[in-house]
């Protein structure tokens, strides 16, 4: 089982054959990179802006179905790794039933946001 690792990036394989790269952030958050320009190494992802952030648990980093491309430059270093303050939640790789719910949730409180 991989261990995963806050500040990293991993690589994902889209159902259309896309690539697309996430940082992990704190939380089981992630972050979505935009379209990349460069060698992927740190200086590259340091430079791109995210596309979206998501949150979900740690399976597909433990079981190995994303695999990492970059390690994190300081995986210690909490307040770097921050998430959001409004954040979708997906909930085991559930979508349909994230669509049904349509909730975001507030950082702070928890509430969900429409």
């Amino acid at each position: 089982m991989a261990k995963y690792e806050l500040g990293a990036i991993y690589k994902i394989n889209g159902r259309s054959g896309e690539l697309y790269y996430v940082r992990l952030l704190t939380n089981d958050c992630y972050g979505v990179f935009s379209s990349l320009e460069g060698e992927l190494n740190e200086e590259t992802f340091a430079q791109t802006h995210y596309r979206l952030y998501f949150s979900c648990n740690s399976f597909p980093i433990k079981r190995g179905i994303w695999g990492k491309v970059v390690s994190s430059p300081d995986s210690t270093d909490i307040a770097r790794w921050q998430r959001p303050q409004y954040l979708a939640n997906f909930a085991n790789f559930n979508m349909k039933l994230f669509l049904d719910q349509c909730r975001v949730f507030h950082e702070e409180d928890r509430k969900s946001v429409v």
